[in-house]
């Protein structure tokens, strides 16, 4: 053999074929080479500092080799395994496959050893035998104490270094209800992602608070994870849960005046510290730049218990596609953009509409090889795998199509599944093709932009039964063909007459809708109850916000002779069309513009070149408005493919926007504001508008008093123009509001004059 680095190259004098079986045996000792652990994390964060307690800092530490204790996990390269292990040419090496494990250790008197496995010990030599395959090993060796329950069939262990008792004496009347508490919070998590616990052990770990790890694009396991096993830090240093007796005690003062009973103190403690499993995402971590510009990541949770269930069970590999294991993974975890309307408060756009417009710009793999792109890199995956099964799911229902690979990943526990031979089994169960949707990944993306209307709720009687229909129309208003998910999560969907109707029931109340270049359609379906929150989602478009709300309980009762029909209706493209309304929107940069009295400095200049390379939308607080006229989106104000706005602090008038409105024929018209009322609103606040309306040579002034919480448009008057143009201005002198937002003007002309 040759050692080049880490790498061993071994020549056995033969060529290898297929299902050959390879034995060799390695003799090595030596020290982990730290320096090699974490090379595709950037240098800049693997030096950065952690922090506990709010403000002490702590060195990252990837292992320990002491005398008295040792923690080697998979990043070590403790032994040996094949491929090249870190590469900057071939993504390759992230791969992971499930391999039959055993493990010997001899440990110092004193000391004990804790891996995966069996576990024996006779005269200090501990023996773990392989129970499943597994993607690697991890072995801790300390000064260890256990506790451990049985509940059902799994025992859960707790291994802590002696001298850190985690004071379990303080839990005097739990020790009955255990058991059950246990078995409740796995029963609610099983429930919760739709999958069973795969080991007959799951074991706490207690490691030093130094050890850090990094999340990786390619799973959502950190090293903190590891199969049947859970690294957590000493003492809990990154939370109090391991002071049960403080714990109690605070639970106890914040209930206030309402007596509670010990047991129930040491309930809320012991749901405290499983809380720390089932929490996906950690507290935001901001930093405020010399020009006092926050910025913020939101890290993953790296206790999050999901990989035990998920990514220590099911392998897909694929030596072109090294990330298509997470792909999938993030499909059929089902969970988008988290936090969109914090990551639009603070940046203006979301991750997902970030990753749009790369994905307008580049291709897959340049993507994928950019190192800017790795906090985006969840969202660039899940919406590709969106699009990669979005045809597959238009034939069989999303559901359906989730279930189904999950039936085909469960018949192959613990083994490696092929990705190529993943998408053929889909292909045949859906009638569907990969090909065409994977080749157009070396091309960037065309971006589709849709109109999505109101929902219309309507509660039918007929023949003494009763239902709700929902109608919305939704229009492909772009040269591209395009597919939207519409996402109902609290509706319960009207039976189909028959079982077997039922059975082939494709659309669910999450599901895929295909919109063709300039295509709209109308969107009927039928409920038991008032469907409540829609959420459609535009996946890879060009639409801002992405993601577009309806709330909608409001509805009119209607007594049929003939029973309506629910589906998808293409209809003529007109239906986003009223006769005799003219619309201005403030994206229409030839008819809407915007002046301010905001003098520019040297500090200003420089905040303008960062913001250089940024969305052209900024984030907005309601509470902290912009000194000047400031692009905003939501879902809440008016617009086709874009909704926007421009927003202002309030002032002294001296700063306007203003809408130049074609009048294409002499006449009455009703003039209207569109108002979207933010969280300054919600309790209960007033304000006004204070606009002026210019045409004929005159001006008048008009107001829009702000009260409650609808939102829609808002009539400024009624007026008579004559001339071909009129022009209405805002300023930002409203009264008893923080902020002014200038959005569309609509004008509708009177046929009753």
């Amino acid at each position: 053999f040759k050692q080049e680095k880490q790498i061993i190259l071994t020549d056995f004098n033969h060529i290898q074929s297929d299902n050959d079986t390879l034995k060799f045996t390695f003799e090595y000792n030596g020290s982990i080479n730290a320096n090699f652990c974490y090379l595709d994390i950037p240098y800049e964060m693997r030096q950065e500092k952690m922090q506990f307690a709010g403000n002490i800092n702590i060195e990252r530490i990837y292992h320990f080799q002491t005398p008295d204790y040792l923690l080697l996990t998979p990043e070590n390269y403790w032994y040996p395994r094949p491929g090249t292990g870190y590469s900057n040419t071939d993504a390759g090496w992230q791969q992971a496959y499930f391999n039959r494990y055993n493990l010997q250790v001899k440990t110092l008197p004193g000391l004990t050893a804790v891996s995966q496995g069996n576990v024996s010990e006779k005269e200090g030599i501990y023996t773990f035998l392989s129970k499943y395959p597994m993607q690697n090993m991890t072995l801790a060796i300390g000064k260890y104490s256990r506790d451990s329950i049985t509940v059902d069939s799994v025992t859960y262990s707790m291994y802590y270094i002696k001298e850190n008792n985690p004071q379990f004496q303080y839990y005097t009347q739990i020790g009955d209800t255990l058991a059950g508490l246990i078995r409740d919070e796995q029963e609610n998590i099983e429930r919760k992602i739709h999958l069973t616990y795969p080991f007959d052990e799951l074991n706490i770990v207690e490691v030093p608070g130094h050890f850090a790890s990094f999340s990786r694009s390619w799973t959502q396991a950190q090293e903190m994870q590891q199969p049947e096993m859970v690294l957590f830090p000493e003492k809990g240093i990154y939370s109090d849960w391991f002071d049960i007796n403080l714990r109690k005690q605070k639970h106890l003062k914040w209930s206030g005046r309402r007596e509670i009973s010990e047991l129930e103190q040491e309930m809320r403690t012991f749901w405290d510290f499983t809380d720390e499993f089932t929490s996906l995402n950690t507290s935001q971590k901001y930093a405020i730049s010399k020009l006092s510009i926050s910025t913020s990541n939101r890290t993953y949770n790296p206790y999050y218990i999901y990989p035990q269930f998920y990514n220590f069970r099911y392998n897909i590999y694929s030596t072109r596609w090294p990330i298509a294991g997470r792909m999938i993974e993030l499909f059929l975890e089902n969970r988008f953009d988290d936090n969109e309307n914090w990551q639009r408060e603070n940046y203006g756009i979301t991750n997902i509409e970030k990753c749009n417009i790369e994905l307008s710009k580049r291709t897959f793999d340049e993507i994928l090889a950019d190192e800017k792109n790795r906090n985006l890199l969840n969202h660039f995956l899940l919406l590709k795998g969106y699009t990669l099964f979005s045809e597959a799911a238009l034939n069989v229902g999303l559901i359906n199509l989730r279930d189904s690979i999950f039936n085909i990943m469960k018949r192959q526990n613990f083994d490696n599944v092929n990705f190529e031979n993943l998408l053929d089994s889909i292909e045949l169960m859906s009638n569907t093709s990969f090909d065409n949707i994977i080749e157009n990944w070396n091309k960037p993306s065309n971006l589709p932009q849709y109109i999505v209307g109101p929902p219309k709720l309507t509660r039918y009687f007929y023949e003494g039964d009763d239902y709700y229909e929902m109608e919305m129309y939704i229009s492909n208003v772009s040269d591209y063909d395009g597919i939207i998910r519409i996402e109902i999560p609290h509706g319960e969907l009207r039976p189909l007459e028959t079982f077997e109707e039922e059975k082939k029931r494709i659309n669910h109340n999450d599901r895929m809708l295909e919109l063709k270049a300039h295509q709209t359609k109308k969107v009927v379906s039928q409920w038991n109850n008032i469907p409540g929150w829609i959420n459609v989602h535009t996946l890879i478009s060009g639409n801002l916000p992405n993601t577009v709300n309806h709330i909608e309980r409001r509805h009119e009762k209607i007594y049929l002779n003939k029973e309506t029909q629910e589906g998808d209706f293409v209809v003529n493209n007109t239906a986003f069309e009223v006769p005799g309304e003219i619309i201005v929107d403030n994206e229409d940069s030839l008819l809407f513009s915007v002046k301010s009295n905001v003098k520019g400095g040297y500090l200003s200049k420089l905040i303008d070149k960062q913001k250089e390379n940024e969305s052209k939308y900024r984030g907005f607080k309601w509470w902290r408005p912009p000194v000047d006229w400031t692009p905003i989106v939501g879902y809440g104000y008016h617009g086709e493919g874009i909704r926007s706005a421009m927003v202002i602090k309030n002032g002294n008038g001296e700063s306007y926007a203003t809408w130049k409105v074609p009048i294409p024929e002499p006449g009455h018209y009703d003039v209207f504001h569109y108002v979207f009322k933010n969280g300054e609103f919600k309790n209960g606040k007033q304000g006004e508008y204070y606009f002026k309306v210019k045409y004929d040579g005159e001006e008048e002034d008009a107001y829009i008093h702000l009260r409650g919480r609808s939102n829609g448009w808002e009539q400024l008057g009624t007026y008579f123009f004559n001339q071909d143009t009129i022009e209405i201005e805002l300023k930002n002198n409203a009264s008893g509001l923080r902020s002014i937002t200038a959005d569309a003007v609509k004008l509708v002309k009177r046929e009753d004059y």
